[in-house]
Parts: structure tokens; sequence; C-alpha cells
């Protein structure tokens, strides 16, 4: 049964704003946060990737770097590791504009209990293998370009790879690479422009979940028609069944009435209702007013466009909240086996004359998913970071909601960018309250 159409207004800065509209999936019995652990040296303490993809290596521009923050009981000073093109084992050297860690994929691709990391970048994607001292080594892997993300899409227990391209099947290997490769597309339809002009459809974002609760990973891509270089109608949410066999065509997530549903640049999946079924969470900064998040509660048929859920925020007093839903994450961040999720506003207004970034941390309740009921919001001064008026000096562009100490409870962890490079990361302590703000640290990216 349906639950009835619901608004929910709440406070401001420290407690955020949301309009919750819509319906949403029915509740049900509870299972541990589907969210996958990244532990590269599988100690127990979730680790921490922080990419420089126009960091300099060994004199060469922008051939980018990726930083390693590994959690422990002591986690406000972390060991640290840097690796890139030119590290022991890595295949291939830095080179001018590489920007080795434009995309980072976390997975256990070998199945030997180390979370592995799959980077992009250069002449193409490369696997760091985790081990019992964290990530060493690589091992390049022909999967194609743009983002990558790891799920069962076969249900045959091993990770697999996909691309916007292809699919590289598990188990994928040191020595012998991916067990069989698959293509698969992320379009719908082909309308054409002019007898000699066909549509190109560009992807935003990937992400996997079991969507359907079958027990196998589906595919979920946010993917937009580009005429000439511009965005045509608005993104597209598209859903790819795991099977047996794969994964199946795709399809396009439709609202009620049978139209496209609008979905946004970010994905994110778990379970937001506690129904047992992973759900779809977007973020669509291109809404003229200011960005909103939509939550697609998964169904036995997939993703239920008809019963979605938007949540817009309230601008902070005397600003303006503008890229909501730019980061998302999920966590657990109070312990109570429920996933939350932080949403980043990287240019969010905290007054009429500082661009500040702020990020919200929505709380789930059983009854109704995803609530602004217990909301949290945190800006710079969370950390006492500095405020600068400029594009190039901004907080929550990225989100993650990690447990670095082990305690049970997902730590925040919100970027601080200056330039285009990442600084390093907020951290507010999991409680069983939320994050707390009253025990923050920063932990400051690795450097070459």
């Amino acid at each position: 049964m349906k639950r009835a159409r619901r608004t929910a207004v709440v406070g401001t800065v420290t407690v955020v704003a949301a309009a919750l509209i819509g319906p949403s999936a029915p509740a049900g019995s509870s299972t541990a946060p589907r969210v996958h652990a990244v532990d590269f040296d599988a100690d127990g303490y979730e680790d921490v990737v922080i990419p420089q993809e126009f960091g300099t290596v060994d004199g060469e521009r922008s051939a980018g770097y990726v930083g390693v923050v590994y959690g422990s009981a002591t986690a406000r000073k972390p060991r640290t590791q840097v690796i890139s093109r030119n590290s022991p084992g890595v295949p291939g050297r830095a080179e001018p504009d590489g920007s080795f860690g434009w995309d980072t994929t976390p997975g256990d691709l070998d199945r030997d209990g180390y979370t592995d990391l799959v980077v992009s970048g250069g002449p193409g994607p490369t696997v760091l293998w985790g081990g019992p001292r964290g990530l060493s080594g690589g091992t390049a892997i022909d999967v194609g370009g743009g983002r990558m993300v790891t799920g069962d899409f076969d249900g045959d227990g091993h990770l697999d790879l996909a691309s916007q391209e292809t699919v590289a099947h598990g188990p994928i290997t040191r020595r012998g690479g991916a067990a069989r490769t698959t293509e698969i597309t992320l379009k719908t339809r082909e309308h054409p422009v002019d007898e000699d002009e066909l549509e190109v459809w560009e992807t935003f974002d990937l992400a996997a979940g079991d969507v359907n609760g079958d027990g196998i990973d589906d595919l979920l891509a946010t993917a937009w028609v580009d005429y000439d270089g511009e965005m045509v109608g608005t993104p597209f949410l598209l859903y790819l069944r795991g099977t047996p066999d794969g994964l199946a065509e795709p399809k396009t997530v439709k609202k009620t009435a049978g139209k496209d549903l609008r979905a946004g640049q970010e994905l994110a999946t778990g379970d937001l209702d506690g129904d047992g079924i992973d759900d779809v969470l977007f973020g669509d900064v291109y809404d003229v007013d200011g960005g909103h998040v939509g939550v697609v509660p998964g169904s036995a048929s997939g993703p239920d466009g008809g019963d979605a859920t938007v949540i817009r925020p309230r601008a902070p007093r005397g600003g303006e909240d503008m890229d909501f839903g730019f980061a998302l994450a999920l966590g657990d961040a109070d312990g109570d086996g429920d996933l939350d999720a932080a949403i980043g506003s990287p240019r969010a207004q905290m007054d009429k004359r500082t661009l500040q970034g702020r990020v919200v941390v929505l709380k789930q309740d059983r009854s109704g998913g995803l609530t602004g009921k217990d909301a949290q919001a945190f800006d710079r001064a969370a950390c006492d970071l500095p405020a600068e008026g400029s594009d190039v000096h901004r907080f929550a562009s990225g989100a993650r909601l990690a447990d670095l100490n082990g305690d049970g409870r997902a730590e925040l962890l919100t970027s601080w960018i200056f330039g285009n490079r990442i600084r390093g990361y907020c951290v507010l302590p999991g409680t069983s309250g939320g994050p707390a703000g009253a025990a923050p640290y920063f932990i400051a990216a690795p450097k070459r």
C-alpha cells in the first residue's frame, strides 16, 4: 500500500529544510546498509581515496596521482600513500595531461579479501591491487573510457567492472585480466537530426545496485542527448537489469504518466526505505531553483519512477542554496543500521557576499525513507576553514560517509578544494546523533 503524499519542512543552517513531495515505497524489514566498504588493507577500518588528476608528477604537469588515507583506531593521524604511473609496479609512465585519477572505482575484483582500486587516466584504466599493506602494483585493463562502476551483474559471485561501453566480467586477476568482456550501450533509441547526423548520448554517471531485489546487481546510468555539443531536454535515468547472462538492454525509467523521469548528474544506490531492495538517489544541479535530489524506490520490476520523491533545500538565512546534489554519499552516520545521505552544495551562499558551500546529512525514517527530520548541515566553519568568494575556493564539492575508526558509525568527510586541487577533507566523527560538529578535524591530502 502506498502512503499519502507528504510535505516535511525543517530548519536552516544546522537543521536543513526539505520539501518531500510524492509517495515512496512501503517500509519493510531492514538489513545492514548495503554500501561496500573500502578497505584496501583489510584491517577493518575504511580507507579514503583523494584523487589529484591535475597533480604534477616528476615535473609532468597534470600527469595526475591518487592519495590514499588509511583508516585506523587513531584516525586523526592516519597513514597516507601517494600512487602515480611512476610508482613501482604501476604500468605506463607519468605524462603531461595524463590525468591519472580522473575517475576512481573501488571493489575486490580478484576476491582475495582486499579492496582494489580502478583508476582512470592516461592511455586507459589501471587496477591498483589491495593487500596487507594497502595498494601496490597495477594491471592495465581495457574497458573503454568514461565513468566506471563495480557490481556483480551476472550473479556469479565475482565483481564485474562496467564502463559506458564495456563490462569486464570477474574474476579480474593480476595476470589474466578479465574472465571475459561484453559490450553494452547506454541509450534506448535513436532519432536522426537529418539524413547524415544521429543524436549522441552522453553519460554523466553510473551506479550499481540490486534495484529489483533478485540478488543480481543492476546498472543505472544518468544520461542526456547531445545535439551539436548542447544538451537537449533533460537527463534520463537508464536501467539495465542484471541477469545470469549479464546486463539486459537499457530502459528509460518512466513516471506514472509514461513520461521520462528527469534524473540528474550524480547517482548513488542503497536501501533507503528499509524494504530490502536498493533505491536510486540522484542529484540534479541544473534545476533552476538551485538543485535538488530525487529518490527513486526500487521494486520487483526495477526503479519505480512513478513513486519518486523530490527533496529540495531551504536556503540558509541571508544566503542561497546552489548546486544542491552536486555530491552524494550514503552510509550509516549514527550506527542505527539504516543508511543516511550526505549531499554537497559547493556553491551554497551562507550570507549575501560569500560563496561558502555546505553539506547536508539527511536521516532515514523506516516509515518514510529519507526525511528532513533531525537533518544536519555543516559549512566551512565546522573545520575552521577560510571562506573566499570564489569558485576556485570550494567546500563540499565531494562528500563521503566512511567508518574510519571502526566504531560502527560513519564519519562525514567533506572535501575542501582550492584551485583545481583537493586540499583535504573536513572530518566530522559519527555519533549516535549523526556527525558531530563539536569534534571535527582536518585530513590534509597526501602530497608528492
